[in-house]
């Protein structure tokens, strides 16, 4: 057949035509390669259907030996039924953790539960902070607590190991922790062996295997900082034990990019003021030391609900043993929780008393009052944060909460002494005083009494400060060195520490207490129900020779006008009276103010009338309130100290060598308003250096000779 002819310009088209079809067939081909399938394969193993599952496995089972792999390819049963010849159990595959969301697991012993963190969570966003403080909590302390603060415990053990964690250049810090909540109950009191935490970068962390740290478990916390930038791994297993030991662990375990969830502090939280025999008060550290004219400070002091609590639990329980590390171990075992806070058995409050002799300005700190403790009985302590106080639980930065380091505290024996504080004319007393059965379910009558002298008097000093030109010149003072708003400061300050006693119980004395109202002819003795020492009646069952001290120094230098200062066995009696130091009866306070005498013309009769307490020791306020007293006021007033061996030591007791009111066992020596009886360094030392404490005190003293002698002692 012969072709049409073509014109050149048709000849163009179809030869353009032609082309673009064959550009269009070789772009198919070249974009559609998959011209061929593969067959098929066959399963891995016949009538076996489960190979995803095993692929699944393939991690965990590479970390166990090949005579065990085809074992538990043929059981094709749960992960509780994998614990054959001699190989711990191992979970499907590791359970990914996420930024700050805990994982509560239950593990038994030969068991392993492993974990992954893997690169989404470490570069996952930041956890949520919550509102936060006014200021980082104990600014400026070794215990400074702020989110993030770079600090690792990358130990745990008895004395805990901190070191600081750089990043790297592209790697993340992972903050890793391990809390236990509940442990196997043993029989013999002592708590069962510990949790164990493994890191590996690879697959199969756990005992015998690549770890690039073990980290056992201590009293139910561990934790530390990984630093890469790739996929991690953790396991946690428990110890060999008894095959009587058949119970379970429970604990929770933790990552973090922003902080650790769970937190342990090893720096002494919680600070003793004080106990009696039904209850004990405590004190945290300085939240801050912002002044108080500022508005972190006014903060501070207005935080509602405070941001701490406190555990305890009586040492005769072990059941916390193991735990004293953990919030939520706590929570599930402490016989105190902080729920106690509904039932009034905890009271919790802020407060900016001061601590430490002559410390500094009152500052911010959380007060804790717990009460219906056993008398005569020893309790651990243990201060904690609830997740980061203003938010806790999953996701939340610190979340799982953060424990301070265990103290312990006894309550005391007889029931003569009371715990006051918080008082009106002295508001840096914390101590127990002397009391008896009628005050005792009425502590604000007690309060009541103290206060209303403490007014009393320092009012009448009032009057004879007014006496003095304090607003003149300068050249007219009195002093360069001091005023008269140093003056009542101190005159305020004295007072409150020597007229209302530390009380201690007479069961158990020490080297710097003394004996007060054990005299069998006084009257004022009452049988205390609380106090095993009081017999009815009166204390005729104390042996005589307990009225004559041999602590008491001789004073044969005595003005002949007071010969009772010579210790004399006829009149030492008068020694074991307690301070004049209420309205009602007694001797002269001041140079111009005599209080009158009971029907009896008892001529010491304040607390022994008033309240009537059984037998008790005094620890006597440190003399250099006194001192301060005398440096502080104007000559006129004619203020002076007693003597060393002319009345001193009935009033008194010496600071140490060192300046501080410690012996060097941390015992108190001296009483001072607002003392801490379990010291942490930081306090301990700034009560050695001497530092001064922010007091205001009065004075009592007796007109000898026309010089006002500063001296409340047996008078």
């Amino acid at each position: 057949m012969r072709f049409p002819k073509l014109t050149p310009l048709q000849s163009r088209f179809v030869a353009s035509l032609v082309a673009s079809i064959i550009i269009l067939v070789i772009y198919y081909i070249l974009s559609n390669p998959h011209t061929a399938y593969a067959a098929e394969l066959d399963s891995i193993q016949n009538q076996d259907h489960n190979h995803h599952r095993l692929a699944k496995d393939s991690l965990t089972v590479s970390s166990v030996n090949r005579e065990t792999e085809e074992e538990i390819a043929k059981l094709q049963v749960s992960d509780e039924e994998k614990i054959r010849a001699g190989v711990d159990k191992r979970q499907d595959s590791p359970t990914t953790l996420e930024n700050n969301v805990p994982k509560n697991d239950v593990i038994k012993p030969s068991e392993t539960n492993q974990y992954i963190v893997s690169i989404p969570t470490m570069f996952s966003e930041k956890g949520v902070q919550g509102s936060g403080f006014p200021s980082p909590m104990f600014n400026g302390s070794s215990d400074q607590v702020d989110n993030g603060s770079g600090l690792a415990q990358v130990a745990s053990s008895e004395n805990t190991e901190w070191q600081t964690v750089t990043n790297q250049e592209g790697s993340r810090k992972v903050y890793v922790s391990v809390t236990t909540c509940s442990q196997p109950l043993s029989n013999s009191g002592s708590p069962p062996p510990q949790l164990t935490l493994y890191l590996s970068t690879k697959s199969n962390a756990g005992p015998g295997n690549d770890n690039i740290q073990n980290i056992t478990l201590y009293e139910g916390h561990a934790s530390t900082i990984y630093l890469g930038t790739d996929d991690f791994y953790m396991a946690v297993v428990p110890p060999d034990v008894p095959s009587s030991l058949t119970s379970e662990w429970n604990y929770e375990v933790a990552a973090s990019i922003d902080g650790f969830y769970h937190s342990y502090s090893d720096s002494q939280g919680l600070l003793l003021l004080d106990a009696d025999s039904q209850s004990a008060l405590f004190v945290s550290n300085n939240m801050t030391g912002a002044t108080p004219d500022s508005a972190i400070y006014t903060e501070w002091m207005d935080m509602w609900p405070p941001p701490l609590t406190i555990f305890a639990h009586n040492t005769n329980d072990s059941s916390i043993n193991g735990l004293q590390r953990s919030y939520c171990g706590l929570q599930n075992s402490a016989q105190i929780q902080p729920s106690a806070n509904e039932s009034g058995q905890m009271v919790v409050s802020m407060t900016n008393r001061s601590v430490g002799l002559w410390g500094s300005s009152p500052e911010p700190k959380q007060q804790f009052y717990l009460n219906t403790l056993n008398g005569s009985s020893t309790y651990h302590g243990i201060m904690a944060m609830n997740g980061n106080s203003t938010h806790s639980g999953p996701r939340v930065v610190h979340g799982g909460g953060q424990v301070w380091r265990t103290m312990t505290f006894n309550t005391k024996t007889d029931g003569n002494c009371q715990l006051l504080f918080d008082l009106t004319q002295c508001p840096n007393v914390a101590h127990a005083v002397p009391t008896s059965p009628q005050f005792l379910n009425d502590t604000p009558a007690l309060a009541n009494l103290y206060d209303l002298a403490a007014e009393a008097l320092f009012q009448n000093f009032t009057y004879s400060l007014a006496q003095v030109p304090c607003n003149t010149t300068q050249t007219a003072q009195y002093s360069l060195a001091r005023n008269c708003t140093d003056c009542a400061n101190a005159y305020r300050n004295w007072l409150c520490a020597v007229m209302i006693p530390r009380c201690e119980d007479f069961s158990t004395s020490t080297p710097y207490t003394q004996f007060r109202n054990v005299n069998p002819l006084s009257q004022f003795v009452t049988p205390n129900p609380l106090n095993s020492f009081s017999p009815s009646g009166q204390n005729a069952s104390i042996p005589s020779n307990i009225l004559y001290d041999p602590t008491y120094v001789p004073m044969p230098s005595a003005p002949a006008a007071f010969p009772f200062l010579n210790q004399s066995p006829a009149n030492a009696l008068s020694a074991n009276q307690s301070r004049n130091a209420l309205a009602g009866c007694g001797t002269n306070l001041s140079a111009s103010t005599e209080v009158p005498s009971d029907a009896n013309g008892n001529p010491n009769c304040g607390i022994d009338f008033s309240i009537q307490p059984g037998p008790y020791n005094e620890i006597l306020p440190c003399g250099e309130f006194c001192y301060e007293l005398v440096r502080s006021c104007p000559a006129s007033l004619q203020f002076a100290c007693p003597a060393k061996g002319r009345g001193f030591e009935r009033s008194y007791r010496d600071l140490g060598s060192d300046g501080s009111p410690l012996d060097s066992n941390g015992v108190l020596m001296c009483s001072y308003d607002g003392a801490i009886l379990n010291p942490s360094n930081g306090t301990a030392n700034a009560a050695r250096r001497g530092v001064p404490v922010d007091r205001t005190g009065l004075a009592v003293g007796m007109l000898v000779s026309g010089v006002f002698v500063v001296g409340l002692g047996a008078w």
